[in-house]
């Protein structure tokens, strides 16, 4: 059985205790805990990221223990995120994959949303026509003559009047 002494200390004694000054192993007034804080980590772990990735594994695949690679494992893995789970981030990862390997081309650069201005004076038939051979605004009057012949060769009667009735120069 242990024995707890308890001593009564009179207040005059706390206060003296409390105006000693504070031993080195005591924490200092406004001082935090942990003053070194958290150690640095010791360097880097070195390791071959390809050789731990190539490394043959064992999985089960409909049950049958099938061996195959790491890689082949996460990208399978992958595979199944994006079509199963329709994740965004994991069908883009891929298809950056793919472009880096050279499976598929990358799509051409676009210009994000556009709008398409037609001018006043042209049928709307004759406005597409030219943005699909001129591209963008503005075009000549030079430029825009054999789309025009185009497009009276082929426009029909209903394009005629309504072209009549619009007053359209062509």
């Amino acid at each position: 059985m242990t024995h707890l002494k308890i001593e009564y200390q009179p207040a005059s004694a706390l206060l003296l205790r409390a105006t000693n000054p504070r031993t080195h192993s005591q924490k200092q007034i406004a001082q935090t805990g942990n003053p070194g804080g958290r150690p640095r980590k010791r360097g880097t772990s070195d390791f071959d990221l390809d050789k731990l990735l190539d490394r043959p594994m064992t999985v089960r695949i409909d049950g049958q223990p099938r061996v195959m690679q790491a890689k082949e494992v996460e990208l399978r893995q992958l595979l199944d995120k994006a079509l199963k789970k329709a994740d965004l981030a994991a069908i883009e990862y891929l298809l950056d994959l793919m472009v880096q390997h050279g499976a598929i081309e990358p799509p051409p650069d676009r210009a994000g949303g556009f709008v398409i201005i037609m001018p006043n004076d042209l049928p709307e038939a004759v406005g597409y026509m030219a943005i699909e051979r001129l591209g963008a605004q503005p075009w000549s009057k030079k430029d825009l003559a054999p789309i025009k012949a185009e497009y009276l060769a082929i426009r029909s009667e209903l394009d005629r009047i309504v072209d009549d009735i619009m007053e359209y120069d062509l």
